[in-house]
């Protein structure tokens, strides 16, 4: 303890980023919805509450990785994806599919001005269902393991040891990196429950793959089986996985407390008794949390019973003072020390169940698998911030040379969110690329040591002090990278350069190679690739070349690639996706500059646009006989009609909302918007909403902003200042043939500390009854109207 004390005396010193007082202003302010550029908060300094989401992936530790602007895609059924990848793979633009977003480099980022296809809308999940002579469920790639293990549960089964300890990663998402939950004595990595893998390739086409016919060909197909149960996101956009079941069963769960030596002395005797386990080591208290599991039945269990993990149920006060806690620890390694300790204390116990109505915590009880495995979800107020995960795998061969090195840098320091967390595995050969895969120096059946280290990320950090807070980390994981070859990092975790270390890709070479082939095959063109893809060694053969031709040959044709209707779609593509290609596809913009021709309001209130007249009155999109109009422009538009802009830049023109062609004229940051089309209804019942992310009517809580939608020249939805009632979400029946859509905004920037935010949604109701409406309105179905 004597370097760690020395450590804390003197305060690390800092440029000003991270520890000025705007930043913990930003510490305080973010992650709550809301940008507010009056209090420090931008797009660079606030990611989740300020970037523009309409077209920028974010991560969800968005101040981790921020990911370069694209085309977002949010397909709401398995068809609908098929057709947006036949639709940008003809466009020639490449893909990347994502979940959550809770991987920590740029892993989950598409390449600049491509596609990015968001699942979270492909819920589905089957019923249990035999499949190849097991218990299984197929689920789609939005779902996340806390819903596939409700769903298990229902029927009686369970999702073993091999889920997560946050239920809200997806399931394809966590195979993508090699995820894994925690056992001292059996397998616990997801791949090993994965019995089918359904792709779609580029070209659009759906291909299943199974653990008994392809996982049992040739040597090709068993290696294609093992690159699909740790994809990476790199073998095409997988649409469905049958993931196998166990019956239900209860574990009889105790958290201990112990002197950190009792864990370094022997890892293995440490959770020996253990079936499950979850590890904490708090490196400023030295001592030991562990929660272990073991095996009982599951009528003993307590259905209240759940672990809540690295969740403790603080009071309000607690709850505020705790990301700012967070900031000031960055940068003071005292305060860092003073803030573990106090976590240490928090979290303890972390075993909840109801007793009599009251939910009490205990350090003993027996719950069902499901609810001590894996937090369901994050407590209702619990705060939310950046953390950026370092994990690395090793095999029982190398734990203790793994744990001196870790324990000699990490007592240096505090680890105040949740300790350095210990999790178990053992070595199989089902995948590749998992860190538990069977390779060079690590047999099969050996125990699998997962050591994973979560770090605050500062906000407004520089990358100097970032590495300055995780110095002692980033020796540590050096250390490994250079004396244990057979240590393998978490594809979700780390940092971009520990993938391209030298040293490590030569390490993971041979592995490397093996899934290349699998690439080559798969995806020869790097529809799928992207830049970390490339960086971490993973290559494609015919990057470079045109896909969109190989794919689909009639875009090669001088008919398939012309765009005689000018809509930004080439004739091909149209084809592909059931658009005309003689019809001009996209919507008619009206833009307006805010003035005194408006009367004594220039506000942004709804109020100015109370009726279909008041709309295409003088002054607003209409014209007068003798002064013509105020529309300072008017034309037809490809593109550019959700906005979600950085809250410092109101102006129309700026670049950031994606009119497509650009706009020409001037701008201002007081103006009103109207968007118009006419699009083809089967008859039915449709909800819409247009969401401008105000929270409430008043001139402040509204944004001093409006966005309606109105159908057939009928006001249906109205949000922000002033709306009367406010109506986020209407629902109406609708004939079959088109029906005139439009979306008119106002918005009033002029000391308006918020940026002007759109999101137009539509969807579908099944007969008699409503849905949420989650569906952007594309190009493609919608013909632009000139006329008001």
């Amino acid at each position: 303890m004597t370097a760690f004390s020395t450590a804390t005396s003197t305060p690390i010193a800092h440029a000003q980023g991270a520890c000025s007082l705007q930043a913990l202003t930003v510490a305080g302010e973010a992650e709550d919805g809301y940008c507010n550029p009056l209090l420090g908060e931008t797009a660079a300094t606030s990611t989740n509450d300020c970037v523009d989401h309409s077209t920028v992936h974010t991560a969800y530790y968005a101040e981790s990785v921020r990911c370069p602007r694209g085309n977002i895609l949010a397909p709401t059924s398995i068809a609908e994806a098929q057709r947006m990848i036949r639709q940008s793979v003809s466009q020639g633009l490449r893909i990347k599919v994502v979940g959550h977003g809770h991987s920590n480099t740029d892993i989950l980022c598409a390449d600049s001005g491509q596609v990015v296809i968001t699942t979270e809308y492909l819920q589905g999940i089957g019923s249990l269902a035999v499949f190849e002579g097991v218990p299984t469920m197929r689920v789609e790639p939005g779902v996340g393991f806390s819903a596939l293990q409700v769903a298990a549960n229902a029927v009686g089964y369970s999702t073993e040891m091999n889920a997560p300890g946050y239920g809200g990663i997806t399931v394809i998402g966590g195979l993508a990196t090699g995820l894994h939950g925690g056992s001292p004595t059996s397998v616990s990595s997801i791949s090993h429950k994965i019995v089918s893998v359904e792709v779609i390739d580029p070209s659009g086409a759906l291909t299943t793959y199974t653990r008994g016919t392809t996982g049992n060909g040739n040597a090709f197909q068993q290696d294609q089986w093992r690159a699909l149960l740790s994809h990476l996101g790199l073998l095409g956009f997988i649409a469905a996985v049958r993931v196998e079941l166990v019956p239900q069963f209860g574990l009889d769960t105790v958290i201990s407390d112990s002197p950190a030596d009792d864990l370094f002395a022997d890892v293995g005797a440490f959770v020996e008794d253990c079936d499950y386990a979850f590890t904490h080591w708090f490196p400023f208290v030295n001592r030991v949390k562990n929660t272990c599991g073991m095996r009982v039945a599951a009528n003993l269990a307590d259905p209240t019973a759940w672990n809540g993990l690295f969740t403790p149920d603080l009071d309000q006060a607690s709850t505020d003072a705790a990301v700012p806690g967070f900031q000031a620890a960055f940068c003071s390694p005292a305060v860092n020390a003073l803030v573990e300790l106090a976590r240490y204390q928090q979290t303890q116990p972390w075993l909840y169940q109801t007793v009599n109505g009251t939910e009490v915590t205990t350090d003993h009880l027996i719950g069902l698998s499901h609810r001590i495995t894996t937090l369901p979800d994050f407590r209702e107020g619990q705060p939310r911030f950046s953390s950026q995960d370092w994990e690395v795998a090793v095999p029982q061969s190398r734990e203790v040379q793994t744990l001196e090195i870790l324990r000699d840098e990490l007592s240096q320091m505090a680890l105040p969110l949740i300790g350095m967390v210990i999790r178990y595995d053992y070595a199989t050969d089902d995948t590749i690329l998992g860190a538990n895969a069977v390779r060079a120096g690590v047999n099969d059946g050996e125990r699998i040591m997962h050591v994973e280290i979560p770090t605050y990320v500062g906000y407004m950090a520089t990358q100097a002090e970032k590495d300055n807070y995780n110095y002692h980390v980033l020796n540590a994981l050096h250390e490994i990278i250079l004396t244990i070859p057979e240590a393998r990092f978490h594809w979700g975790k780390n940092r971009e350069d520990i993938f391209s270390n030298p040293t490590y890709l030569a390490n993971n070479a041979a592995q490397r190679a093996r899934f290349q082939a699998v690439i080559d095959v798969m995806d020869p063109y790097g529809v799928f690739s992207n830049e970390w893809a490339r960086r971490s060694g993973f290559t494609s053969p015919l990057y470079g070349q045109n896909f969109a031709n190989y794919y689909f040959p009639s875009c090669a044709t001088p008919a398939g690639a012309a765009d005689s209707d000018n809509d930004g779609l080439k004739a091909c593509t149209e084809n592909l996706i059931g658009s005309s290609s003689t019809v001009q596809n996209g919507m008619y913009a009206r833009i307006i500059n805010l003035s005194v021709w408006d009367g004594s309001d220039i506000s942004g209130g709804c109020h100015n646009y109370d009726n279909w007249n008041e709309i295409k009155s003088w002054g607003q999109f209409g014209s007068h006989w003798l002064f013509g109009n105020q529309t300072r422009e008017q034309r037809y538009l490809q593109d550019g009609w959700e906005f979600d802009v950085d809250s410092t830049s109101h102006n129309y023109r700026n670049s950031n909302w994606n009119f497509l062609p650009s706009l020409t004229s001037g701008g201002t940051e007081s103006f009103g918007l109207m968007f118009s089309a006419n699009m083809n209804f089967a008859a039915g019942t449709y909800c819409f909403s247009n969401e401008n992310e105000s929270p409430g009517t008043a001139q402040d809580t509204g944004w001093n902003s409006c966005s309606q939608t109105w159908v057939d020249k009928n006001l249906r939805t109205e949000v922000g200042y002033n709306a009367n009632p406010r109506t986020p979400v209407s629902c109406q029946t609708l004939s079959a043939g088109n029906h005139r859509i439009d979306f008119v905004h106002r918005f009033q920037g002029f000391l308006n500390g918020n940026s002007f935010a759109a999101h137009p949604r539509w969807c579908q109701a099944s007969p008699g009854g409503t849905c949420t409406p989650n569906r952007e309105f594309e190009r493609h179905l919608m013909t632009p109207v000139s006329s008001l």
